[in-house]
């Protein structure tokens, strides 16, 4: 079962399949989308923490080394080897990632401790 289908069995995310979307990316669709789409809708209502709990839960199904509770006291970006480097409070544990993803609900301390970065 895969994400979407574990969410609406599990009664956190409900089909929104009357009217229309129009994604970030300028995709959009006006209709009922699941009986033209098929097995998934184009419009699903989700709540953010059931969302972002799913996605981190399939990122550590996956093998990702998922930290919780913890906060970030120093990044830094290496542009020769094109990786983060993270520094953990109260943690000797120092990771490194080629892809830093602020998913602290907006606070982003990461993301303010690496500064502007394009």
């Amino acid at each position: 079962m895969g994400l979407y289908e574990k969410l609406l069995a599990t009664n956190k995310a409900k089909v929104s399949d009357s009217g229309g979307l129009v994604s970030p990316c300028g995709l959009s669709f006006i209709g009922r989308s699941k009986e033209k789409l098929g097995h998934i809708p184009a419009a699903i209502a989700c709540k953010r923490i059931h969302l972002d709990n799913a996605i981190a839960m399939a990122a550590k199904q996956a093998g990702a080394d998922l930290q919780e509770n913890c906060s970030v006291s120093d990044v830094t970006f290496d542009d020769t080897e094109g990786l983060w480097t993270l520094a953990l409070d109260n943690n000797d544990k120092v990771f490194k990632a080629r892809v830093l993803v602020g998913a602290d609900r907006g606070h982003f301390e990461a993301g303010n401790k690496a500064g502007d970065y394009n």
